[in-house]
């Protein structure tokens, strides 16, 4: 379980990184039997504005 977790921070760091601020999220769904059920893999990006000619970032 160690080494998923440590996959799933990885993860949520770079996609912040690529993303200039999202967020990423991986999960297993059973954690007592990992191999049953699979994983929850969640995507957030970041939050952009569009007025006119601008766009702003949040």
């Amino acid at each position: 379980m160690e080494g998923f977790t440590q996959i799933g921070v990885a993860l949520k760091e770079m996609y912040q990184m690529i993303t200039l601020g999202g967020d990423a999220s991986l999960d297993l769904v059973d954690s007592l039997d990992p191999f049953s059920e699979g994983v929850s893999f969640g995507l957030v990006p970041r939050v952009m504005f569009f007025n006119g000619d601008r766009i702003y970032y949040f």
